[in-house]
């Protein structure tokens, strides 16, 4: 379908407006009851609903549920079609009470008509699952619905026209709940739901960018929050994944090297995260500039690794050196306070890097 291939180019607004001018011409020459143009409404429910405009997509779904019932009946497959979109527009709002009757009934006629394996019943499915995770909150409760949203989710995958974009929307709506348990600073469910979304990722494709940025995600959750044994094998996966497809210079791979080298500072591993905290930083400074926060991240992070590494080398180290050491610890020291300004400018007093890099600096910086 020709809005489809727009949308997959990335061409959004034009693929909307195709499908409006497209509902316009069947109303001019079918009538404003239609069967037609009822899936024409639904199509750009669904278009409306992968765009992220849940109110647009909320009218446009009313409409097409409306005219699908006066044309086929409450309990026809097109109708529980229409009940899906609803549905799903509805959870994504957070209108929970109202999505789970529409889900739950859609997926019975779904199932009914056409068998578990119909891809508009694994969506049905998902969303129903999704439904339920959003009130879930520990890991028993949480892994629990796997089997569902992942079996939904590798249904939806088999749509030839818009598999792609139904599993993107569908994982989004996942996302959506896990970064509202981390702004809620719910850390068991926010793992847990790291956790999940990883499997889901990887039942998709194991070797994708989706599973290396989640991994990158969780580990610097992990870092941040001083779980750094854990992070280090996320972290790890993460940089081995991004390097299947990046070039070793990229800005993808230098993201992963600098959080690894993070880690390995605040694992007090100094001389391992030395080098890698040292191209980052020439890398985004050459790149993003020097008031970028990871700029200003990077070159704190190389100068304490550097100061920790002169302070434990101080009592032993010869004459020569002991003189010069204090100029060397002017100048780490300044760049921390420099870095940590830029840090506080970009991500805000209250983001978990920036408290992370306090919490590693100490009082005596």
């Amino acid at each position: 379908m020709e809005a489809y291939r727009l949308l997959n180019n990335g061409h959004t607004e034009q693929a909307e407006y195709l499908l409006q001018e497209g509902a316009r011409s069947l109303a001019e020459a079918l009538g404003q009851e239609s069967a037609e143009l009822a899936q024409l409404w639904d199509q750009l429910a669904l278009l409306q609903f992968f765009q992220g405009k849940l109110a647009k997509a909320e009218a446009t779904a009313r409409r097409s549920l409306r005219m699908a019932r006066q044309l086929y009946g409450e309990a026809a497959p097109a109708v529980a079609m229409c009940n899906l979109r609803l549905g799903s527009v509805w959870l994504g709002m957070g209108r929970l009470a109202e999505a789970r009757p529409l889900l739950q009934g859609s997926l019975e006629v779904l199932r009914g008509e056409f068998g578990a394996e119909f891809e508009a019943a694994g969506e049905a499915q998902y969303y129903l699952a999704l439904s339920d995770l959003a009130e879930a909150r520990v890991e028993e409760d949480i892994a629990g619905l796997d089997d569902a949203l992942i079996q939904g989710l590798l249904r939806m995958h088999q749509n030839a026209g818009a598999g792609g974009l139904l599993v993107q929307a569908a994982l989004r709506e996942h996302y959506r709940l896990l970064e509202g348990a981390l702004e809620a600073q719910d850390w068991p469910a926010a793992e847990a739901l790291f956790r999940q979304e990883m499997r889901m990722a990887e039942a998709l494709d194991p070797r994708g960018e989706d599973v290396s940025m989640l991994a990158y995600q969780y580990g610097t959750l992990l870092f941040a929050r001083g779980h750094h044994e854990d992070a280090v094998p996320l972290l790890q996966k993460s940089l081995d994944l991004v390097r299947l497809k990046h070039l070793e210079g990229s800005d993808q791979v230098l993201l992963r090297l600098h959080r690894l080298g993070t880690l390995y500072s605040a694992m007090g591993r100094h001389k391992d995260a030395e080098p890698l905290l040292d191209r980052s930083f020439r890398h985004f400074d050459d790149h993003l500039g020097g008031g970028n926060p990871l700029t200003g991240e990077a070159r704190y992070s190389v100068a304490l690794a550097r100061l920790r590494q002169l302070d434990e080398g101080h009592a032993s180290a010869d004459p020569y050196t002991r003189v010069l050491n204090p100029g060397l610890r002017r100048g780490y020291v300044e760049n921390i306070r420099s870095g940590l300004q830029a840090m506080r400018r970009g991500y805000g007093e209250d983001h978990m890097l920036y408290v992370k890099a306090l919490e590693l600096t100490g009082p005596d910086l």
